[in-house]
């Protein structure tokens, strides 16, 4: 059980300035975010067998992302939607995030257009292929910039069984200071999702 608002530090695996343990017991945290694709690609079976808290040394709730940023950073992941669910459930994540296909910024109408279908394709495919109904699963929201994308996103998302609704490739929108977009970003997505 969390309670919200909550804030969830970002770990990379590899990369643990502060372990998880100290975020827990330091600070308090009673939740965190890590990457399930980094998770995979640099200690695929380890985690497999372990799971993703005895991995991480965090009793608290792990929520993992799916490897969409590194799509927007790197293009692609070499890994499919399908592959990247089983694997968060076979980790024993708490929340999981589906593979999404990320609009970023500087897109053009069609691409992010492109994103929003892209998006809802894994949306609809996970309810094909996963398993377990003891892990939440966020839907992300694609669209970028283009607000009446955003809209049409979100209200197809929202229709699918997702407990936990997320404003898709953020990032580059937040590392411009451009909040004000982000704002707007967020409103029309929460205008056009279930409540």
């Amino acid at each position: 059980v969390i309670e919200t608002p909550l804030l969830l530090p970002v770990i990379n695996p590899p990369i643990q300035l502060i372990s998880p343990k100290t975020i827990e017991t330091v600070f308090d945290c009673k939740a965190l975010i890590t990457n399930a694709y980094i998770i995979k690609k640099h200690f695929q079976d380890e985690v497999a067998q372990k799971g993703v808290h005895n991995f991480l040394g965090f009793t608290g709730v792990v929520m993992t992302d799916s490897g969409a940023y590194q799509i927007l950073e790197y293009g692609e992941v070499g890994i499919t939607s399908k592959e990247i669910a089983l694997y968060q459930e076979k980790i024993n994540t708490d929340i999981a995030t589906i593979l999404d296909t990320p609009t970023g910024w500087t897109t053009s109408r069609n691409h992010a257009q492109h994103t929003v279908k892209e998006t809802l394709k894994a949306a609809k495919e996970l309810t094909k292929v996963k398993s377990r109904d003891d892990i939440v699963w966020v839907g992300p929201v694609q669209g970028g910039q283009h607000l009446n994308l955003v809209a049409q996103s979100a209200r197809k998302i929202g229709k699918l069984p997702f407990q936990i609704h997320a404003l898709g490739s953020p990032t580059q929108v937040m590392e411009q200071y451009m909040f004000d977009t982000l704002v707007d970003m967020i409103i029309t997505a929460k205008m056009n999702l279930p409540l």
